[in-house]
């Protein structure tokens, strides 16, 4: 391989490698403590600022304590798949964690999350194939 291509292959290399954004996904979902706060998993770049891949829908604007409310994450209109999610429970007042997440079905997709020892503030995913 002459000095040339050496030079070409060698400028190749270093620009995917400054081009290219590591991601270190989990591969059982964002680690507890993690995302507790703000919701940032902490397993890559920065969050997007484009328009998300998904739509969430809800059965109900407002839900007394005791009462439960639906949930539903879709994929947008445009049907770009999206890898996973987390939610989070916030009072809309406060922004403080409250509620908690519970399983529908025996779905072993989801992965809940504690936060402060408060069981199922947070949901995510685990691993999808």
């Amino acid at each position: 391989m002459g000095y040339e291509r050496k030079k070409l292959l060698a400028t190749l290399l270093a620009t995917l490698a400054i081009l290219t954004a590591p991601v270190s996904p989990y591969s059982m979902g964002a680690p507890p403590a993690a995302a507790c706060g703000d919701g940032v998993p902490r397993h890559g770049p920065s969050p997007q600022k484009s328009p998300a891949p998904f739509r969430i829908s809800v059965n109900a604007d407002e839900v007394d304590s005791g009462n439960s409310l639906s949930v539903q994450l879709a994929a947008a209109d445009d049907g770009e798949p999206f890898i996973g999610f987390l939610l989070q429970a916030k009072n809309s007042t406060n922004g403080v964690l409250s509620g908690q997440f519970l399983r529908e079905n025996d779905n072993d997709v989801y992965l809940f999350l504690n936060c402060d020892e408060l069981e199922g503030l947070q949901t995510t995913t685990k691993r999808v194939a």
